[in-house]
């Protein structure tokens, strides 16, 4: 009989545990009291594998919502970014400072080639706008913009306001025979637009005369010349415009006319003629910061000009003279052509 002996040794009976199809109850008993945590075990098993499914398919229906929501984000951001809130005109760009007085039509003129550059949109979203795209847009699309400083979205969201700074017209290059007789630079070389250039109002422009070769004038570019002597040459008569125009500025702000008019490169970059307002042909010598060591810099010269201009009358209608330097001062000399021993006329040093 069973009912006698120790539950310990009926837990622990040599009986194999009987299939789970058919189980006896003392073999049950003893099976489940020798397997009970495997079995437990498997039970868990169980329970982890259906809880991993389930959290898997709870990450499923996570990211499905993500998906939806961001699909659902960007098109509603398309929406709003299409409604006419969120549209900037052009014409309502609001550029600061304003552009120059020398610029004709202003605003317009600025943005014509930017509107271009991004493929002619009528308007431009404050939500969908690529602000480094506009930037560059307005750099490289614009000759007028030399730097572009900021771009705000100010009074959200329809009011756009760009900060920048403008290229200013400093000298004008007599082409002669070239396409385009008269190209305005900057004070970098670059070409500037004449047909949007209103002169009247960009002041007095250094005239540059005596450059031959061939010239390639395309706006918001550097002027590219034929050769490198020619390059080197154009280089230094900028140098010396910007000079007269900083000057000038400095001293007579409201002055319509620099001292000095025109630069002539005939000669050389190393021997720069300049003209007065007054008709009186300059031997400048090198270009402000080229001059070599011990050579009068491009300031004493200038207040030498300014004193010989002040102490003596016109002399323009002594053609056969002109203005040479030394290291106390300034002295008029009869010219020579170089090479022929004649005096030179005004073309020979200018015309």
């Amino acid at each position: 009989m069973n009912q006698g002996r120790d539950p310990s040794i009926f837990l622990t009976s040599e009986k194999a545990p009987p299939s789970a199809t058919s189980p006896t109850e003392v073999g049950h008993s003893s099976w489940i009291g020798r397997s009970r945590s495997g079995d437990q075990t498997r039970i868990d098993r169980g329970n982890s594998g259906r809880r991993g499914w389930l959290f898997a398919l709870g990450i499923c229906l996570s990211l499905a919502a993500v998906v939806a929501a961001t699909g659902w984000l960007g098109t509603a951001r398309k929406w709003l970014a299409d409604r006419p809130d969120y549209q900037i005109p052009w014409n309502q760009i609001q550029l600061e400072p304003a552009p120059p007085a020398y610029i004709r039509a202003g605003t317009t003129t600025v943005l014509a080639g930017v509107k271009k550059r991004l493929g002619g949109p009528d308007s431009i979203s404050t939500l969908a706008q690529d602000w480094a795209e506009l930037a560059r847009a307005l750099s490289l699309g614009s000759p007028w913009v030399e730097e572009v400083h900021k771009i705000a979205v100010s009074g959200y969201p329809n009011k756009l306001v760009i900060n920048l700074s403008y290229r200013h017209p400093i000298a004008m290059l007599n082409a002669g025979g070239n396409a385009g007789s008269k190209i305005i630079l900057d004070k970098n070389g670059v070409v500037l637009p004449s047909d949007d250039i209103d002169l009247k109002e960009a002041g007095s422009l250094i005239r540059i005369d005596g450059l031959s070769g061939a010239l390639e004038p395309r706006p918001g570019l550097a002027l590219t010349t034929a050769g490198s002597q020619d390059e080197t040459k154009l280089q230094a008569a900028i140098g010396l415009a910007n000079f007269v125009r900083a000057q000038t500025e400095a001293q007579s702000p409201n002055s319509a006319k620099p001292l000095l008019q025109a630069v002539n490169l005939r000669y050389g970059d190393h021997h720069l003629f300049a003209q007065t307002r007054d008709g009186l042909w300059v031997l400048w010598g090198d270009a402000p910061e080229q001059e070599p060591a011990g050579q009068l810099r491009a300031q004493q010269k200038w207040s030498f000009l300014k004193d010989w201009l002040a102490n003596h009358a016109p002399v323009a209608d002594r053609p056969g003279s002109y203005l040479v330097f030394t290291p106390t001062g300034a002295t008029l000399q009869a010219a020579k052509s170089p090479g022929t021993g004649r005096k030179a006329d005004a073309s020979d040093s200018g015309g």
